[in-house]
Order: C-alpha cells, then sequence, then structure tokens
C-alpha cells in the first residue's frame, strides 16, 4: 500500500445550513414475489454481463426502500438547530509520483450561532465526513488535442454509529446491508436461530464508531440488485456451479469479495487524520487537525456566514412536507432523494437543477436540465450531464413509473454541499419535500436497527441466487430450461 507523501488543502469552503423537518429511516426491504422472481431470472441469465441498466423497471419488484419508516433518525443537536456544511478539497501526493484529488463532504456537530463575533471558527470544531470521492486525473490526447480526463476511483458514504461503545452495550445495534454484507448475511443464515437463541448476532454486519465506507451506488436499487447478482454469478463462472453446500460456501465467499467495498483505513485523508492523533480512523476531525495536517490550510479556508437574506432563503422546519408519511408522494421521494445525489456524485456534478414527466401525449420520460455545476473546473459537463439524464430515467423513474403505474411530474434542485428540493406532482396532487444532502449518510436505505429486516432481505436473495444457480444448471441458450424452467419458489412468502 502506497501512503500519501502530501496533502495540501486547495479549497475549505463552510456554510451555514437552514434547518429541517424530522428525518426517518427508511432500509431496504424485499419485494420479492414468483412473478418478479421469473423476469429477474430471466433477464439476468440472458444478458451477455450484468449491470445496472438491464434491470430497468424489475428492481424494485425485488427491494426498495421501506415505504413505513423504521425509526426517527438523531443528529446532535437535532434538526431543528442550524448548524455549518462543509467541502473540502484535497490534493494528495504519493511517494510514487502519483497525485490524485479528494473530495471531502459533511457538516459540523457545532451550531452555526456558536461562531465568534469575529466571524472566526472553534479550532476544536468537530466536523462529521459524510462523503469522499477520489478523482484521479490524466492528459488524454483526443482529436481535439491534449484534454485532462478525470474518472472517479472511490465515490462512497462514510458511515459510524456514534452510539456504539462495545459489543455488550444494549443499545440497538445498526446493521449494514450493503452487497458484502447481504452474502455476510446468506452465509450465516442457518445459525441466525441458534445465535438468537444466546442473545449473539453477527458482528461482521454491525456498524461500530469506526469509518465504514458504503459506495454511494449502493442507495439506487438497480446498482445495488446488479451488484450482488454481478459478483455471484462471476463467482459462479470461476468456480462453477456446486451441488453440495460447500461449493455453493466458496462461490459466496468469493461473490462477498469481490463486492468488498474500499476499506476507510485506506482513505488517503482520513488515514492520515488517524495517524496523526494515534487513534482510529473515524468519520470526524477537528480545524486543529487541518491546520497538523498542511500549515497553509487557513489561507485556502472560506467560511460564509448567511446574510438576512439567505437566512431567510434557507429551509425552515415546517416549511415542506413531513417526511413520517407511508403515502405514495414520500415513497418516491425517498427514492429519488436517496438516488439522484449519488447519480450526481458519479458523475462529478455537485449542484443540478432538472425537470422530469410522462405526462405528455406521448407517455415518454422527457427530462431537461436548467442548471448544472460541477466538481472540477474547466471541464465540459455536457458528457456528464446526458450520462445523468440516461441513468435517471432508465435506472430509476423507469422502476417507479413501471412499479406503480403512474404519470408523474418532477421538479429537483439538488446541491450536493446543500439541500435537495423535491416537487412531485401524482395524480394531480402537487407536493414538495426537503432532505439535508449534506448529511445524508444517515439516510442511507442499507442501514437497518431490525435484526428481522435484514435476515428478511438475505433470505430472499439467497432464494433469488439459489434460482440463479438451479438456471444455470438447467439453462440451455439454444434450447432455452432443460427442465422446462421450473424455479424455487421456497422462502418467498
Amino acid at each position: 500500500m502506497s501512503y500519501p507523501q502530501e496533502i495540501r488543502v486547495v479549497r475549505f469552503i463552510i456554510h451555514e445550513t437552514g434547518t429541517y423537518n424530522e428525518q426517518y429511516r427508511r432500509p431496504y426491504v424485499s419485494q420479492l414475489t414468483p412473478q418478479g422472481l421469473n423476469q429477474i431470472l430471466e433477464t439476468a441469465i440472458q444478458s451477455p454481463r450484468i449491470n445496472a441498466g438491464i434491470f430497468s423497471g424489475l428492481s424494485n419488484q425485488v427491494v426498495a426502500p421501506s415505504a413505513t419508516y423504521e425509526s426517527a433518525i438523531q443528529i446532535p443537536g437535532g434538526w431543528g438547530e442550524r448548524r455549518m456544511k462543509f467541502m473540502m478539497h484535497l490534493e494528495v501526493r504519493y511517494k510514487t509520483g502519483g497525485t490524485v484529488q479528494e473530495v471531502v463532504t459533511g457538516w459540523s456537530e457545532t451550531p452555526a450561532g456558536a461562531v465568534s463575533i469575529y466571524g472566526t471558527l472553534d479550532p476544536n470544531t468537530v466536523f462529521r465526513i459524510n462523503n469522499t470521492m477520489i478523482i484521479r486525473q490524466q492528459m488524454m490526447n483526443t482529436p481535439y488535442g491534449n484534454q485532462m480526463q478525470s474518472s472517479i476511483t472511490d465515490c462512497s458514504h462514510v458511515l459510524s454509529d456514534d452510539t456504539w461503545s462495545g459489543i455488550r452495550n444494549n443499545n440497538p445495534k445498526q446493521l449494514m446491508m450493503r452487497p458484502i454484507d447481504i452474502f455476510s448475511g446468506i452465509m450465516t443464515s442457518g445459525l441466525q436461530d441458534e445465535l438468537n437463541s444466546v442473545g449473539s448476532y453477527d458482528g461482521s454486519i454491525t456498524l461500530s464508531n469506526l469509518a465504514t465506507k458504503s459506495r454511494r451506488t449502493n442507495t439506487i436499487s438497480t446498482n445495488y440488485l446488479s451488484d450482488i447478482i454481478r459478483n455471484y454469478t462471476n463467482a459462479s463462472h470461476q468456480l462453477g456451479v456446486g451441488d453440495d453446500g460447500t461449493g455453493n460456501m466458496d462461490i459466496l465467499s468469493t461473490a462477498q469479495g469481490y463486492a468488498k467495498e474500499m476499506s476507510s483505513a485506506r482513505d488517503p485523508f482520513m488515514e492520515t487524520i488517524a495517524s496523526m492523533t494515534g487513534g482510529a480512523v473515524t468519520n470526524t476531525f477537528t480545524l486543529t487537525d487541518i491546520e497538523r495536517l498542511d500549515p497553509n490550510a487557513p489561507n485556502n479556508t472560506k467560511y460564509i456566514k448567511q446574510s438576512t437574506t439567505d437566512k431567510a432563503m434557507a429551509h425552515q422546519a415546517g416549511q415542506t412536507q413531513h417526511w413520517a408519511g407511508s403515502d405514495l408522494h414520500t415513497h418516491v421521494a425517498t427514492i429519488l432523494s436517496n438516488a439522484v445525489p449519488s447519480i450526481m456524485m458519479n458523475h462529478l456534478i455537485t449542484k443540478i437543477a432538472f425537470v422530469s414527466t410522462n405526462m405528455d401525449i406521448t407517455g415518454n420520460l422527457d427530462t431537461r436540465i436548467a442548471d448544472l455545476n460541477g466538481f472540477v473546473q474547466n471541464v465540459d459537463m455536457s458528457p456528464h450531464a446526458q450520462a445523468f439524464i440516461a441513468k435517471l430515467e432508465n435506472e430509476v423513474l423507469k422502476d417507479i413509473i413501471q412499479n406503480y403505474q403512474i404519470g408523474i411530474g418532477i421538479q429537483m434542485q439538488v446541491d450536493l454541499l446543500g439541500d435537495t428540493w423535491i416537487k412531485l406532482n401524482i395524480n394531480n396532487e402537487e407536493i414538495d419535500f426537503v432532505t439535508p444532502s449534506f448529511c445524508d449518510a444517515v439516510l442511507v436505505p442499507v442501514l437497518t436497527q431490525n435484526p428481522q429486516t435484514s435476515q428478511q432481505l438475505a433470505g430472499d436473495f439467497k432464494t433469488l441466487l439459489d434460482n440463479i444457480s438451479d438456471y444455470q444448471s438447467n439453462y440451455s441458450p439454444v434450447t432455452g430450461p432443460r427442465d422446462g424452467g421450473l424455479l424455487n419458489y421456497s422462502g418467498i412468502f
């Protein structure tokens, strides 16, 4: 492993936030039915390559955020407290000569009103990391001359359980349901009853106070589904479809390795902060840490205090629809608030405003972007805008429309360093929602406090993957299913 030789703070921008309605956890839950299973199998087996696009319009038949919230999400100071949000751009140089850019976003525990009258911040202010993105840039020779090309090598939420105080703590555990955790859950499914009977649990999927990464694409159900199926089928092709339990465990173990998330201990910024402080890798840092990291950082740090006008324009708790409902508008808004920021991050977009609807005479989706800003300066964002529209329409909106059979009108303004504003028109009823994008790691659907939710999801994916193994054993690309295509639906109901 190559360690950073130098990390330079290119810019560190800190803003004040508004206040927000209470936020609620809506974990992924299984939607698997025999009909959905059949469609997923046919699509997966007959496609030459497993990717999110092939499950367009299908993924919600397997997995989607829960329509009913599981629990309220707590945040230091509460959602009605103004705080600070930040974006930090770092340049990381390695001893090998390589250089990458890292973008870190997040929020502060300190209320915005705690800033001194001189506009300075307490050097011990605790900042929490919400998201990290690592960008590699290289000069490419194109027909239009040499151009800088940016590629994302990691784009992840940073998860942590602030209430964690050890394995013997009686507080409700937060269980992870990332693709890697689903494979772990499948492998331990036969032991769950025994673990529950003695008050034990699977520590490998339990979130602690150490920083843990989760790919932002895990919040998009088509990506989530395709990652699990692709990693399993790749492992099956490598090892062969086994008929015994041992062979299948080898496949699951290999698939779990393929699904591995980037380790927070390998993140240049978080690892360096941990080594400076002599502690474990966590999702927090202070201004003092940043100045130790780069003594020139204060010269590139900008604190933007809200003016009276800014405060009036910022979202205030109670201004828009609450998030406690289990109605169609709230469920669709939840899916969009999870998926759209993740699509943006993976296409280097920091801010976007767009409208999308299928309520014209053709019934087809029409998406138009009104405004767009990117992370990287002096880069043509047109290809990124086109890719955003394609992914939004094919991998998110088609799922929603085909699952609910609705006409829909959407207006969204999303600022990854601020808020996600959603105006939804469904069945001629228009409702506004707002969620804080700057701390959306606490809202991800891959976390639950309910062991049954985690076990049910792993169990249904086990059924799906077992059927894929059976289908691979009995399917001929020329003649189709050799045994009539009989599927094993046990465990779905």
